[in-house]
This record gives C-alpha cells, structure tokens and sequence, in this order.
C-alpha cells in the first residue's frame, strides 16, 4: 500500500504551532468580538434580547433585565415565550417559526397591542423590533423591545378625558337650554309691566321717563 511521505519532524511540530497560535489568535478575536457585542448591548437605552433559531434566549442587556425582571443567569436558556403572556405562547410561537423562514428586519406586529409578561406576573405594553444576525451557520434574531406603557395610559387617560368633556358639553347644552327657557319667563314679564305701567301712566309721563320705559321694555326682548 502505497503511502503519502510524512514531513520532516521540524516542519510537522512548526505547522503544529502555527494552527495552534492560529486557532487561539481566532479564539481571542471571537472572545473579543463577544466582549465587544455585549458592551454595545449595554450601551443600548432599550432592552436587547437575542434568540437562537429555537427560540432560547441567548443574550440579553441590563435594560432588558430591568423590563423583564429576570437576571442574565435565569433567562439565558429559556424559551422566549417565558416573556410572553400565556394566553399569546401559542400564537408567539407560530409568529416565531414563520418569521425563521423569512427572516427580514421589521416590527413585530400581532394585530393588536403586544404585552410582554414580567417575572413578577405583570403585564407591560411593548413594541418590538426585529432583526436577523448571523452567528456562524446559525441565523439568531436580535429583538429590541421597548417599554411603551407610558404611552398607552396616556392614550387611555386621553381617551377618559374626552368622554369627560363630552359629557360636560352635553350638561352645559342642557343647562343653557333650561336656563334660556327659564330666563324668558321673567323678561317677559318685566316687559308686560312696563307696557302696562306706560298704559296707565301715560298722561303722567315726561318725555324722559317715557323713553326710559321704552328702553326696558326693548332690553326685555
């Protein structure tokens, strides 16, 4: 059988070592790289949560810690839908698969407002970006998610005082026809009095006191 003739001892031990130095030098890069990554994460002021292609939390910020009240430690190997109410799971996970065929930057929209579920049990109102990033023959989604709770109560507060002032306004409508109707009654009378006070005072009237009746009877109508 015929063989392939080995190099020299020196140049298998040199070509050793230069893999060698050659795999820690991609290591140190990939360490670096990682290093580099995270920081960027952190520096982000909304939380970053990234998923593996089976839906498992990989990485995760400060401030997505903070939103979420979990730790890096008790998140990072959780299914994602662990931050999803349960009443949405199912439909998240049907989302997810079909996002992992298409993977393109966009917002995730679910057709109504989307509730993220904290590790205390609340509720809170988010939108999420997502975004595809590959790690070597693995495509992962970056998620950005941001905290818009604020802005939802101020819709809703918007909302109540609107119904509030509509409701002044139909109590005020109501208060000015009553009152314009109740007002009539008394200017009709003070004008019914000054004509027949001018009727039975008419030859005892000067000119002036006759043009005083006439202006209360006109401020009257």
């Amino acid at each position: 059988m015929a063989r392939f003739p080995l190099p020299p001892q020196d140049e298998l031990l040199r070509t050793i070592s230069d893999l060698r130095t050659e795999l820690t030098e991609t290591s140190a890069s990939a360490a670096e790289w990682e290093i580099r990554f995270y920081a960027l994460l952190n520096a982000s002021p909304f939380a970053v949560i990234l998923v593996s292609a089976r839906g498992l939390v990989t990485m995760l910020n400060t401030a997505a810690e903070n939103l979420f009240g979990y730790s890096a430690a008790e998140l990072i190997g959780q299914a994602i839908e662990v931050l999803v109410p349960q009443s949405a799971r199912h439909r998240h996970v049907d989302f997810r698969q079909k996002y992992s065929d298409d993977p393109i930057p966009r917002k995730m929209v679910g057709g109504r407002d989307l509730t993220g579920r904290r590790k205390d049990g609340k509720e809170v109102a988010i939108e999420v970006g997502l975004n595809p990033i590959n790690f070597g023959n693995e495509v992962m989604t970056l998620c950005a998610v941001v905290d818009v709770t604020w802005r939802r109560d101020a819709n809703e507060t918007l909302r109540l005082r609107t119904q509030e002032l509509a409701r002044s306004n139909e109590a005020l409508e109501r208060f000015a026809y009553a009152a314009s109707h109740d007002l009539k009654a008394p200017l009709r009378a003070i004008r019914n009095l000054a004509g027949w006070l001018e009727e039975d005072l008419a030859e005892h009237l000067n000119p002036e006191t006759s043009r005083q009746m006439e202006l209360l009877r006109l401020r009257a109508q």
